[in-house]
């Protein structure tokens, strides 16, 4: 019999926890519908593919190695059938969303029209990501003291990025002190850039695909 931990609950329209979570996304006075249909879209990217899991000699290599024990070994395995990765990977979307602005939002704070914030972002003069047929503008590229209140180089720096990862990725590179990126005290790419830093110093980064 399996215990609690190793369950597996599947969803009902009418559990609690999904009146909740519809409350709670109604709370934040957005456009719900869409929002919850690009996080679903995103989800379904984490359908599993039905595998067996670790095999025995795996597991032995794991214990022995005294990276875990059995015990947590098993307690982690449980948490994985329950969906602790895509629960992970979910929060994280979540989190890098909210640090995006709308067209709207990003055509005011720049002094554009909203024709011209999404006619940049198809040529990739400011970075915008679809999410259900609407682009989405990361703040970090946003600074209000740079000239035409973006960084600089962000012309520059963006098909290198974009080459390599996705805006998930490149949101959390931004926002990550660099070994490489020094310039009294380490600093992120966004503010080696903000402050004039050289963009092939970001280059070099990226394409070493070694960044922390």
């Amino acid at each position: 019999m399996k215990s609690e931990d190793a369950q597996v609950h599947p969803l009902d329209p009418s559990d609690d926890a999904v009146t909740e979570f519809i409350d709670t996304v109604n709370a934040l006075g957005v456009d719900g519908r869409w929002l919850v249909g690009g996080f679903t879209d995103f989800l379904r990217l984490q359908k599993r593919g039905g595998g067996p899991g670790m095999t025995a000699e795996e597991r032995k290599f794991v214990i022995e190695s005294g990276a875990m024990t059995e015990a947590e070994l098993v307690v982690s395995e449980r948490s994985v059938a329950r969906g602790s990765l895509e629960k992970s990977a979910g929060e994280l979307w979540l989190r890098t969303y909210q640090e995006t602005w709308s067209a709207n939002t990003a055509a005011q704070f720049l002094g554009w029209t909203q024709k011209e914030v999404l006619a940049a972002a198809e040529e990739q003069r400011i970075y915008g990501i679809p999410v259900r047929g609407r682009l989405r503008f990361p703040r970090w590229q946003f600074s209000l003291g740079s000239p035409g209140k973006l960084i600089p180089h962000l012309e520059t720096v963006l098909p290198v990025l974009t080459e390599h990862w996705d805006w998930i990725s490149i949101s959390a590179f931004m926002s990550v002190r660099q070994r490489s990126l020094v310039a009294e005290g380490r600093k992120t790419p966004r503010s080696w850039l903000r402050d004039g830093g050289d963009p092939a110093a970001i280059a070099d980064i990226v394409e070493s695909d070694k960044w922390w």
